[in-house]
């Protein structure tokens, strides 16, 4: 089983139905409860297992009635959120290298006029020294760019190492 699986409850979403603040739930977790048996950290979170829940209620006094006393059907417990998905990798050709900025490059997705300005693109680069047009081997370079948002990319993977040369 995954941690998540082990610890599906988030320490944040218990701080309502406890009605505690954010620092008393944490001395509480800190005196009465056990990594690795009653909570762990995932991802920066403090997330709790269902033992340390029941720890927690019998603490404080609290105790909600089981779900077939209720009536109610008992809710699953909510998923870790995942991160997004990073975008994949286009193929761009460089276009201009020599900027004042030297953390930026333009580029054209390959078939596109690069004399028309509406299809250059601006590539965030760690330093354009080594970028050029025409690459050493005679052909245009071309770079593999992470889609950031409206015209600007993100250079994905290392830069040249000498001018126009990989």
């Amino acid at each position: 089983m995954s941690l998540e699986a082990d610890f599906p409850f988030a320490e944040a979403k218990l701080q309502t139905r406890f009605g505690l603040t954010r620092g008393e739930l944490r001395e509480l977790r800190e005196l009465h409860l056990h990594e690795g048996e009653h909570f762990t950290r995932i991802k920066k979170r403090v997330c709790l297992s269902q033992a340390g829940i029941d720890a927690l209620e019998t603490h404080l006094g609290v105790k909600n009635p089981p779900p077939e006393a209720s009536g109610a059907p008992e809710a699953a417990p909510e998923p870790v959120p995942q991160p997004p998905a990073a975008p994949p990798a286009v193929r761009l050709l460089v276009w201009r290298a020599n900027f004042p900025s030297t953390r930026i490059i333009t580029a054209h997705k390959p078939g596109e006029d690069p004399e028309n300005p509406a299809n250059i693109v601006r590539v965030c680069v760690r330093d354009n020294r080594n970028f050029r047009r025409i690459g050493q081997d005679g052909k245009q370079m071309e770079i593999q760019a992470r889609h950031l948002g409206g015209d600007l990319y993100e250079l994905v993977g290392r830069a040249p190492r000498y001018p126009g040369k990989w």
